[in-house]
């Protein structure tokens, strides 16, 4: 793992690449194109199958995006579903991602305290090592997702351990699904907005050379609307941006989370752009990902532009490997 501050790797790839869309690679057997899960299962059975499909899935969306988005999002949940096979073909996916140039961020939202929050944190976030009374293999993410909600004992591991992998965390603030209102708000002050207050304390020893911290926030796309008070209850917070597209949050509404230099969020899209193929029949299936991210970038650039306080509309440049 790079011990380079997290945010200073994510801003710099942000940069190179010159966007913040970030790919979440979800996928789901049901919907991945039927050659990819006929030719599996034509060599193999059962979860093995399954997980070696969903494995080929993710490989030709990195194929199509590779050079074009700064970093993918791998739900771990999709995976685990098919056993050791499943973490295996995880496994191989962190590490052909990293190889491409992708940051990896793993939605794991992992949330326990003591002993078990920092296995959980070496697991994700850390290497392999073989100090005496550290064998460890870790999955070695860039950064993963974390529930706050037994409290600070739940996060302050996955802390260290940024420090001590040069890794991040997006901690989850305010989801993007409709059943968060239950928990998220309340009398008083919502909780959110007092998980968004500690999340900026507990990064405040890890703000890099770009102004933001290791430390991230996860806020729903889909709540615009509390976008810019948690931007300034988080000014130096990088945002993880979900629910885009399926979900129903649009990218022109997340202006407030970004500063004049068109910095400070990562907005992730997942099945729009993953499973693009199926709005556009007859179109290969990396050519149409390209498609929706090209549209999906090009509304970021205008969002950017507009905070940056220049005239948009102008043509971005193209962008990612010539195919």
């Amino acid at each position: 793992m790079d011990r380079v501050n997290f945010a200073d790797r994510l801003m710099a790839v942000i940069d190179k690449v010159g966007t913040p869309l970030c790919a979440g690679l979800d996928p789901v057997l049901e919907r991945l194109p039927s050659p990819i899960v006929d030719r599996a299962f034509a060599r193999r059975s059962g979860p093995r199958a399954a997980a070696d499909a969903l494995g080929q899935f993710c490989l030709r969306v990195m194929d199509a995006l590779e050079g074009m988005v700064p970093a993918v999002k791998l739900q771990s949940a999709c995976f685990e579903l098919y056993g050791r096979h499943g973490v295996a073909v995880l496994e191989k996916l962190v590490r052909e991602a990293r190889r491409r140039g992708f940051l990896v961020l793993g939605d794991v939202k992992r949330g326990d305290i003591g002993a078990t929050a920092e296995h959980y944190a070496s697991a994700y976030l850390g290497g392999p090592e073989t100090a005496p009374g550290r064998c460890t293999a870790g999955f070695g993410m860039d950064a993963i997702t974390v529930n706050p909600y037994l409290g600070p004992e739940a996060v302050q591991p996955f802390v260290r351990a940024c420090e001590r992998f040069g890794a991040g965390i997006f901690v989850v603030v305010l989801s993007s699904n409709p059943g968060a209102e239950l928990f998220q708000r309340g009398p008083g002050r919502a909780l959110f907005e007092r998980v968004a207050v500690e999340v900026d304390r507990w990064g405040a020893d890890l703000v890099g050379q770009c102004g933001y911290s290791s430390i991230g926030a996860v806020v729903g796309a889909t709540r615009a609307t509390e976008a810019a008070g948690l931007r300034r209850l988080m000014p130096r917070t990088p945002f993880l941006l979900p629910g885009v597209g399926a979900q129903g949050g649009e990218i022109e509404s997340l202006a407030p989370v970004f500063d004049r230099d068109g910095r400070g969020g990562l907005v992730t899209v997942s099945r729009s752009l993953i499973y693009a193929h199926e709005s556009r029949p007859g179109v290969r299936m990396e050519a149409a990902v390209r498609q929706v991210a090209r549209r999906l970038v090009d509304q970021l650039d205008s969002v950017r532009e507009q905070r940056r306080g220049k005239r948009s509309g102008s043509k971005p440049a193209a962008r990612g490997r010539a195919r």
